[in-house]
């Protein structure tokens, strides 16, 4: 989990290092989202939705 909160971080600070890795960063967090431990799968939504606030339009294409 302490990936995940990373990944919140650079979303927050440092935008455009994720911009370029965004497909990739988004077929992991998929996964996660359909962990079976609920803790995971939580961390993972809300890292999501961090990814969105601060990527915006950029992660349109990620959500499909």
């Amino acid at each position: 989990m302490v990936q995940l909160k990373s990944v919140q971080t650079l979303a927050e600070h440092h935008p455009a290092l994720l911009q370029t890795k965004l497909h990739e960063v988004g077929l992991v967090f998929a996964e996660e989202v359909n962990n079976l431990r609920s803790s995971v799968a939580c961390a993972a939504m809300a890292t999501v939705a961090k990814l969105h606030v601060h990527l915006g339009r950029a992660m349109d294409p990620e959500a499909e």
